[in-house]
């Protein structure tokens, strides 16, 4: 993928497109997948994983433009950073409404029901809906994570911090980009489940592993920032001891 963003990234650069004018091709791109996923029925879904395929490539390519062209922004990388953020809800909610539109014979394995009805399409719409809040959720997280530790003080102490769960950090990070980033193993999981009529359940998992990983992300966090608050009040007792 990454070959394939370098050599697209010349044809951008020939052209004279701008970071930030790529950075919208690609986010129209893959909202235009996400309304086919979401409205296109099963080949539609396929049509829409195809182009959420090019808005990955060409979310690394803005950035390619970026630096080649020295033209790095702290607006690219506000479009960049909303655009990513926005295409991963987007997705899960596509997923949700083009299985309830276009239901798959895995759902009714889902709902535990013999049969697809209203039930089981009004549950699959709200699985993608909790998959994208969960999405939303943990960017907000994040966002104000790196707010509060964005001092240099902060971010020594971050650090000493998390050596403490070094093992356990590093296995939620690998996890969290192989499994649920884009650039992982999320989208070719996608088109298998999608050719095999499995997407039901997987959309089911992801809605586990997003809310998982929200959930954990605040715990990480929250025991960080403790930490840092513990140490923050006994740097100060003993600066004010005679």
């Amino acid at each position: 993928m990454e070959r394939l963003a370098l050599r697209v990234t010349v044809h951008f650069i020939r052209f004279g497109l701008s970071a930030n004018q790529v950075t919208l091709i690609s986010l129209f791109l893959g909202l235009s997948g996400c309304f086919w996923m979401a409205f296109g029925g099963y080949w539609g879904r396929l049509f829409g994983l195809f182009l959420l395929t090019g808005w990955q490539v060409l979310d690394d390519v803005d950035g390619h433009v970026a630096r080649t062209m020295k033209t790095s922004s702290k607006l690219g990388e506000f479009l960049d950073d909303c655009g990513a953020n926005i295409m991963y809800g987007s997705v899960f909610l596509a997923l949700g409404v083009g299985l309830a539109l276009t239901p798959e014979p895995s759902l009714a394995g889902v709902s535990g029901l013999v049969g697809i009805d209203t039930q089981s399409r009004v549950m699959i719409v709200a699985f993608g809906a909790l998959a994208a809040l969960s999405t939303a959720l943990r960017s907000l997280i994040a966002l104000r994570y790196s707010i509060i530790t964005r001092s240099s003080h902060s971010n020594n102490e971050q650090t000493r911090t998390r050596s403490k769960l070094k093992n356990l950090r590093n296995l939620y990070i690998w996890t969290h980009q192989n499994f649920l980033e884009f650039p992982g193993f999320f989208v070719p999981g996608l088109v298998l489940a999608s050719v095999f009529g499995l997407t039901s359940w997987l959309l089911l998992m992801y809605t586990v592993l997003w809310c998982l990983d929200t959930v954990f992300a605040f715990v990480l966090h929250a025991r960080n920032l403790a930490a840092l608050d513990a140490r923050t009040n006994s740097n100060s007792n003993g600066e004010s001891r005679p």
